[in-house]
């Protein structure tokens, strides 16, 4: 019997983002490029400001994530396809959002403290439970090291109670992040169903591929038992495109 927890959460953006794929546009620029502007760095686009969704311009921070968003926009081909481009949807997403969306979006990570894909453990088969032991303890360690708290678990279906210390602490190394690297956390968050994955991750305790497999260590143990589909392997596949950019955001603001 496997345990009941978050391996099943679909969430809305994300969901959203995959099945209202855009048109692709055709390539209406030759050349990109980045301009340094007072503490920023712009993408250009034969010499122009690129844009967000909502008319925001392109520009960050640190030059080596202008540099990658660019390095995304040249890559295009005759044919702009923005899911090739999951680096800048990410960004997009960080600047266009606003100052109260950025509250809820650290409240909608905090409650995944309540229902933590680690909290909830299988007390059978026993492989299962040796595989959960072998990949999740330690990451449970980490994090309770970094919060200073005790992460309750069960074997249940029953939703335990978490110290509130769990979330004061959470919040405060919330709190002070950037916005990209907020939205970055929230990919990783809600791909893997575990704040506990994502802050270890975070702070360099475990790799992304080692966070990745930990979050979807139910997933590959039910295809291993009953095989995989065309349609799930490109949810996947589309889910890792994700991630891999999300982790990528990280790497350059830890750089």
């Amino acid at each position: 019997m496997t345990s009941s927890h978050r391996s099943d959460f679909v969430d809305p953006v994300l969901k959203t983002q995959e099945l209202t794929k855009p048109k692709k546009i055709s390539r209406f620029y030759k050349e990109v490029s980045i301009e340094e502007s007072n503490t920023n760095f712009c993408v250009l686009l034969d010499g122009k400001k690129a844009r967000t969704p909502k008319k925001k311009i392109i520009q960050f921070p640190l030059k080596p994530l202008a540099e990658a968003i660019a390095a995304e926009w040249d890559a295009q081909d005759k044919d702009i396809d923005p899911f090739s481009m999951p680096l800048n949807r990410l960004c997009n997403v960080a600047l266009d959002i606003d100052e109260e969306a950025i509250v809820l979006l650290v409240d909608e990570l905090l409650n995944f403290i309540q229902t933590d894909a680690l909290i909830f453990r299988s007390y059978e088969p026993e492989a299962l439970v040796a595989l959960q032991d072998d990949q999740w303890n330690i990451i449970q360690e980490y994090a309770e090291d970094l919060l200073e708290g005790k992460i309750t678990l069960t074997q249940g279906l029953s939703i335990p109670e978490q110290s509130d210390i769990l979330s004061e602490n959470a919040r405060n190394i919330l709190n002070a992040l950037s916005i990209f690297e907020l939205t970055a956390l929230h990919t990783i968050t809600t791909i893997s169903g575990s704040i506990f994955i994502a802050l270890t991750l975070f702070t360099q305790n475990i790799s992304s591929d080692q966070a990745w497999q930990a979050g979807h260590l139910e997933e590959d143990w039910n295809i291993s038992l009953w095989g995989d589909d065309e349609e799930a392997q490109k949810r996947r596949k589309f889910r890792r495109k994700e991630w891999d950019a999300a982790c990528k955001l990280l790497k350059i603001f830890q750089s």
